[in-house]
């Protein structure tokens, strides 16, 4: 299969991202996926960031986050020439592209990289001094701004999307609907919807829905997260164009 992308969609995802405000960052990663991997190299490992990217506040910085993300679909499309997974070329279609939808605090964050720093220099751990890029943008992504959280709804079952749906309805909504291989991601914007939905929906309605859902083997097909890593409509993830539905 051949890695395909759709520009239109991309810009109407970037446009949909809240305005950057000064000291923060948008976190930008192209990752291998652990179950492609498997499915397609059959080697087990975890989901590995091959390539991350940083877009910080400012004019022009929509552009830029564009600009980033067909810089990825770039290198994904030629991921079986520039990228190894334990000693095997990483599949095209093992790769996926993410952003941290919460933008990153710089400061805080350039706090814990110091603070970081001086302890490894005084333990002598080389190792880590040596990948610091590595470990500055694990300092952004722990100080990641909580303005959206998902509920991951790991199935297209109408049945059961639908009663996702109905449920968010009552509490104002999702944001935006991003359809990923398996299911769809429910992208909550925190500062609109219901104070109701943290007191009635995830303490009582969602803890029903994740027990009276669930796929062969017993485990939960509904996940709420709080800091999700969401694959870019517009680009490929495991050979499935994700897309951006309106509601």
């Amino acid at each position: 299969m051949q890695y395909t992308y759709d520009i239109n969609m991309i810009k109407e995802f970037v446009s949909m991202l809240p305005d950057l405000e000064e000291k923060y960052v948008y976190l930008l990663m192209l990752q291998s996926r652990s179950r492609y991997v498997k499915k397609l190299l059959g080697i087990k490992i975890p989901d590995a960031c091959l390539m991350w990217d940083k877009v910080a506040w400012g004019d022009g910085w929509r552009d830029a986050l564009i600009r980033r993300i067909l810089r990825f679909v770039t290198l994904a499309s030629q991921a079986d020439k520039l990228f190894v997974l334990k000693g095997k070329p990483c599949p095209v279609l093992a790769t996926g592209i993410l952003l941290v939808i919460n933008p990153a605090r710089v400061d805080t964050a350039f706090t814990d990289f110091i603070k970081g720093i001086v302890e490894d220099a005084v333990s002598q751990r080389w190792d880590r001094i040596a990948k610091l890029e590595r470990f500055w943008f694990g300092c952004l992504h722990r100080r990641s701004r909580r303005n959206f959280h998902t509920i991951d709804v790991d199935t297209k079952d109408e049945n059961v999307v639908s009663e996702v749906e109905s449920a968010l309805d009552k509490y104002g909504g999702w944001y935006m609907k991003i359809e990923t291989p398996r299911g769809f991601h429910y992208v909550i914007r925190l500062s609109e919807v219901s104070t109701k939905f943290f007191t009635k929906f995830l303490k009582q309605e969602f803890p029903e829905l994740m027990k009276k859902h669930r796929d062969e083997d017993g485990n939960p097909l509904i996940e709420y997260k709080k800091d999700p890593l969401e694959p870019v409509p517009g680009t490929m993830y495991g050979g499935f164009l994700v897309k951006l539905h309106k509601k």
